[in-house]
Parts: C-alpha cells; structure tokens; sequence
C-alpha cells in the first residue's frame, strides 16, 4: 500500500496550525505539526529522496524565521519543497521566497481549494526531481499531484489578454521592482506604470500586486 504524502506545517500560532491541517485532511496526509523552525531542523533527517514531502512554513516567528530555516533546508534537503504562509505578503518577500526555491507564496487566511493546488504542485515537483534524479519515464500507476488544468489553462489565457507594455510592467513587477525602478527599466512615467499596473490587476481578477505575484509565481512552478 502507499503511503500517504507527509506534510510539515510549521506555524507559531497552534489554531492557524490545525486549521490548516483540517483543511488539507488526515486521510490524504500524514501531517506533522511544528509550533517553531527550531522544532522542524531535527526532523528533516528522517526523510529520504523517495519520500513525498513537502513544507507548508510561516516566514515570521519568533526565533529563527521561515526564510532562515529555508536556508538550513537547502543544506541538508535541496529538493524538499517549501510554501509559504504569511499575513503581510508585499513584493520583496514574495521574491525572497522564490529566490530561494519556494514552491508559493501563500496570504493568511488560506483558500482550501489555493492551498490544495499548492501542495499539489509542491509534491509534483518533488515525484519529477526525484525521477530527474533517477532518469526515469513518468510511470503511469503513480500518483498525479499535478495542480488543477482549468486553474492553470484559465491563467495563461489572462496572461495571453495583456499588452506587451502590460507584460513587462508584470515582469519588473515579479522582479520586485517599484514603479520608479519600472519606470525608469522601461523609460515611461511613472504615472504610466501605475496604470499599467491598475489595468494588469483588473485583466488578471486580483487585489493586489502581491496576490497577482503570488498566482504568476505558482503559475510559473507549474509548467
């Protein structure tokens, strides 16, 4: 029988912790709850390349921070893959995240159907690094954890709807560049940027540049 995929959700706050746990569901993954980063380190070493596993991590707690001990990861699990969780999601970080091979960056309160996508997309990469590694054809009886197609057909055809001034004001963007470095790369006004930006979030149905972050970066993890 197959085990089920393990999830290691590391949060300061017990309720976020086991909100997140009913969400995801016992009886499609043994869940690991973790109240601190320092708790999760010893852990890691019992998991092995062959192992489905991945990280759901808050980046701000007390002690070492969801950033630092991404970099404790990367040491001793490379390919363990890491989602984010934050309630104050801005543009540096989503990019700090991603720079250092996070899967997502997720906003506080969590969408149940966002987070399953997440964690679907966060174990696919885990099964294709593995088989990477192994130099294998994709067997056809293992599981799929690949994110929803609807989800990211309905994406890339907003992607499609943008002028090419509107994609590369997404780009800086995603680069973590502010209007006035945008403005500059780009050699328009500032004024221009922010409608660019005002019209990018209206074709792509999001609230913020962080949101719109968020959903490029998971797009971009998918394919």
């Amino acid at each position: 029988m197959m085990s089920k995929p393990s999830i290691l959700i590391v949060d300061d706050n017990d309720g976020f912790r086991q909100s997140v746990a009913f969400m995801l569901g016992s009886s499609l993954y043994s869940i690991q709850q973790f109240d601190c980063a320092e708790a999760v380190i010893d852990t890691l070493d019992s998991f092995t390349d062959d192992d489905d596993v991945c990280m759901l991590l808050d980046v701000r707690m007390p002690g070492l921070s969801g950033l630092d001990l991404h970099d404790k990861v990367n040491l001793s699990q490379p390919d363990l893959p890491i989602i984010y969780m934050t309630g104050h999601a801005d543009v540096p970080l989503a990019v700090e995240a991603m720079k250092k091979g996070a899967v997502t960056l997720l906003e506080k309160p969590l969408d149940p159907v966002v987070l399953k996508i997440a964690v679907d997309t966060a174990l696919s990469k885990r099964a294709d690094k593995r088989r990477e590694t192994a130099n294998e054809p994709e067997a056809s009886t293992e599981v799929s954890y690949k994110p929803l197609n609807a989800v990211s057909g309905e994406f890339q055809c907003k992607m499609e709807s943008l002028t090419p001034r509107e994609a590369d004001v997404l780009e800086n963007l995603v680069k973590g560049m502010g209007n006035k470095e945008s403005a500059f790369e780009l050699n328009i006004s500032v004024r221009t940027v922010e409608v660019h930006r005002a019209r990018i979030l209206r074709k792509m149905q999001v609230r913020t540049g962080a949101e719109l972050i968020r959903f490029v970066l998971m797009h971009r993890a998918s394919q």
